[in-house]
């Protein structure tokens, strides 16, 4: 459901406003709430990179791997966006490193021309992505 809280939330989280979506899940917005798109809080962080707004929202409760069914998980978006320590900080949170859209393992979909390629690639495998690539 999208109320004015959690439209507020999605809008701190874009801009990267950490104070105000601090405020507004400390006064109990829906933390796992999804904009018009279907983009949860931590997708949309997830997907702009933005570490400590990442681990706000994994402390505050985010779902680590919110749309399963589609694959289209925050680590997808953070591994699309190439964003090496948001994949970092998602992994060590749990997130499943073999959830995709195409069902096709996450390490087939790692950029080829991504100069961490290879570190991203070994942070999948230590997490049991699998096949190898």
């Amino acid at each position: 459901m999208i109320t004015e809280t959690n439209t507020q939330l999605l809008r701190g989280v874009k801009t990267g406003d950490i104070l105000t979506v601090r405020r507004l899940i400390a006064s109990g917005a829906d933390i796992n709430c999804e904009d018009l798109q279907g983009w949860t809080p931590l997708f949309t962080a997830a997907h702009s990179g933005h570490v400590e707004m990442i681990r706000l929202l994994i402390d505050a409760g985010a779902a680590v791997n919110s749309h399963q069914d589609t694959g289209f998980t925050p680590l997808f978006s953070a591994v699309l966006g190439r964003h090496i320590d948001a994949i970092r900080v998602l992994l060590e949170a749990g997130a499943a490193p073999d959830i995709t859209p195409s069902g096709n393992p996450l390490l087939e979909l790692v950029p080829s021309d991504w100069k961490y390629r290879d570190e991203v690639i070994r942070l999948l495998h230590h997490s049991d992505a699998t096949p190898e690539a």
